[in-house]
């Protein structure tokens, strides 16, 4: 066989395009059945919507047996996507397919997988973070035995540095009394070896890490609080003054008092990338299911609230029915 022969065998046009979002919810030989319908219902319906075709017809087209295709015929009738009728002399199948139902389908799973992701990606940061907190831990028992020791040694590390500072904070506040950590159980020495790795890992100043070591001293911040606004810092991109601050004055989650991007403005940056995304799809440069999975990932960013994350998905849902109608 020749090399364009063999190219015009392999063309598109020679296969069938199966919906991803349908073969997952649908099964692959139900997906295939309804989209050989969609195909019959395009050349074959009446006014008013109805085709038919034979058993024998469809057996021809998709490979499937009588009994595989009544097994997706009930199923799609169960789901209020496919109609049925026995009408004619003689006497022929009719079929015909409700699209409100279809899109009506494919939204409630849209919406599902959207919700599943949403919640993956937004505890992404969250899952790194803690994983950043669980390697600091992982050889405890050693830290515990040689914290006094490397609190001795000289080192231009920052957490070296750091106890240099609890000993030189603790000097002046009172001259006879001696390092926290030495006159602390062990996991209060562990404890205090924590925050200061976390400090280290977010890559805080020594000047803050002496406040805010000043604040655990004193009794007004822990380590669970620390991880929880060094988690917030992260997704909200803080400073480390925003970070002191949080911890100072208590700043409860998601209320800070820091500065705020308006509503118009996040309106701005929802619209530009959601008309970016619809773009490519329309063009054919990303399928649905990429397009959907890269506006989850954007729309992740906490400085968006629910209300715009689902009213912008529903834009670019609505934009790309229209498309797949149209090419449909």
């Amino acid at each position: 066989m020749e090399k364009n022969s063999i190219k015009q065998l392999l063309m598109t046009s020679n296969f069938y395009v199966l919906n991803k979002q349908l073969v997952k919810s649908l099964g692959i030989e139900t997906a295939f059945f309804l989209t050989t319908l969609v195909e019959a219902d395009e050349t074959l319906a009446d006014d008013e919507g109805w085709f038919y075709q034979t058993s024998k017809t469809l057996e021809e087209i998709t490979g499937l047996s009588n009994h595989k295709q009544t097994k997706c015929i009930e199923q799609l009738i169960s789901l209020g996507i496919l109609l049925q009728e026995n009408k004619g002399v003689p006497m022929k199948r009719y079929f015909k397919l409700n699209y409100d139902q279809i899109l009506k389908f494919l939204n409630t799973r849209i919406e599902k997988t959207l919700n599943q992701e949403l919640k993956k990606v937004e505890s992404k940061s969250l899952k790194n973070l803690k994983t950043s907190f669980q390697k600091n831990s992982n050889n405890k028992e050693y830290n515990i035995n040689n914290l006094d020791k490397e609190l001795n040694i000289k080192t231009t590390t920052k957490l070296d540095n750091l106890d240099k500072i609890d000993q030189n904070s603790k000097d002046s506040s009172t001259s006879s009394s001696s390092s926290p950590v030495k006159n602390s159980s062990s996991k209060e020495k562990d404890t205090i070896y924590q925050i200061k790795s976390a400090l280290q890992s977010h890559g805080i100043s020594i000047d803050t890490c002496k406040n805010i070591m000043e604040l655990v001293r004193n009794g007004r911040v822990d380590l669970d609080r620390i991880k929880s606004v060094l988690i917030t810092a992260q997704q909200k991109a803080w400073g480390e003054g925003a970070i002191y601050k949080a911890l100072r004055d208590n700043w409860e989650a998601g209320t800070s008092e820091t500065k705020t991007i308006s509503e118009k403005e996040l309106r701005k940056k929802l619209a530009g990338k959601a008309n970016m995304l619809l773009d490519d799809y329309e063009k054919g440069r990303i399928e649905y299911d990429t397009m959907i999975e890269n506006y989850i990932e954007f729309c992740s960013n906490p400085i968006f609230t629910e209300a715009l994350k689902i009213e912008y998905y529903d834009k670019i849902k609505k934009v790309a029915e229209k498309t797949l109608v149209k090419t449909a």
